[in-house]
């Protein structure tokens, strides 16, 4: 009977996934006093745009973001926060991280997880992003995030509600379950990111420790480790 009770709780669950997948579960309204360096990005099309990814803000000319989001036919970004635009990117100021290649499935799954490790881009802004109490930047992490620590993470992603207004969700630091130790931080919580946080920030300490990459199983969500690629988003930004 206990074998009975488990095989349909697997079934239920099974199910649950594949109708939540593109919303972002659990989240919470953002109040506007949180989450300053979180913006909006938009990607102009030769023909359109395209609302689907997130960022942080490292500075007033810096965002960070994640490399899936900027494909070899963006022309253009716009950076938004509550709606208004604070700059924008042209083409050549996307930095994607060396060696990352574009994959024409849209399920994270199907990408190999070298090709995830990579999933960082950084932005150039076309003017200096101006200051507030309500846009701010966020502080790049000294050292690696440890086990079991809460975290928080934020984005413009689909809500259950399907509001596209920003949320963010607790967590809490675990194991990969793919066996993967390194460049990634794996969390698990009431909530979980999909479609539209791609490139938001996992946040511990109001420090940036992780930037959204994938979050395909329920309450389960996977970002780049910022303190292994600190050396390169250092050199980016130092360099250009």
């Amino acid at each position: 009977m206990k074998l009975l009770y488990l095989c349909l709780f697997y079934l239920l669950i099974n199910n649950l996934e594949a109708k939540i997948v593109p919303l972002v579960y659990g989240g919470d309204p953002i109040p506007p006093d949180q989450h300053q360096y979180l913006v909006h990005l938009i990607k102009h099309h030769k023909n359109d745009r395209i609302p689907l990814c997130s960022g942080s803000i490292l500075n007033n000319q810096w965002i960070i973001s994640a490399a899936h989001c900027f494909t070899d036919d963006v022309l253009r970004v716009s950076v938004i926060k509550e709606n208004e635009v604070l700059a924008e990117v042209i083409s050549t100021n996307i930095f994607n991280y060396p060696g990352y290649v574009h994959y024409r499935s849209k399920y994270c799954g199907d990408m190999p997880l070298t090709n995830h490790k990579k999933d960082l881009a950084l932005l150039k802004v076309d003017r200096r992003i101006d200051f507030n109490d309500k846009v701010q930047p966020i502080q790049l992490p000294k050292g690696p995030v440890r086990p079991y620590l809460e975290v928080t993470m934020a984005g413009y992603g689909y809500s259950e509600f399907e509001s596209g207004e920003p949320r963010q969700g607790k967590a809490f630091v675990h194991n990969c379950m793919d066996g993967v130790k390194t460049n990634f931080i794996c969390v698990s919580g009431s909530a979980r990111i999909a479609r539209g946080d791609s490139g938001g920030p996992l946040v511990a300490n109001d420090t940036l420790v992780g930037v959204a990459n994938c979050g395909n199983k329920i309450f389960f969500s996977r970002f780049v480790d910022v303190y292994s690629n600190l050396k390169w988003i250092e050199h980016v930004m130092a360099s250009n």
